[in-house]
C-alpha cells in the first residue's frame, strides 16, 4: 500500500508515535514500514493480509504527534 503523505514530519511523526503507541508498535509489527521523503509504503508481512483500515488506524493515533 502507497501512501503520500502531505509532509515529510508526517513521516518523522510516524517514527516519533512507534515508540510510545502501542497500535502504532502493532502497525510497524504486521507491516514493513518505508519512509520516503513524503512517501509511506507499508507492505503485509507474511502471516499478515493488507487492510486499508489500518492506513487510518495509523494516521489516527500518529496525529497526536503532529
Amino acid at each position: 500500500m502507497k501512501i503520500t503523505l502531505p509532509t515529510y514530519e508526517v513521516g518523522q511523526a510516524i517514527m516519533e508515535a512507534s515508540k510510545d503507541s502501542m497500535v502504532v508498535k502493532g502497525i510497524f509489527i504486521a507491516y514493513d514500514v518505508d519512509i520516503k521523503g513524503n512517501r509511506l509504503i507499508l507492505t503485509a508481512k507474511d502471516g499478515y493480509t493488507e487492510n486499508a483500515e489500518d492506513a487510518f488506524l495509523l494516521a489516527w493515533y500518529v496525529k497526536e504527534y503532529i
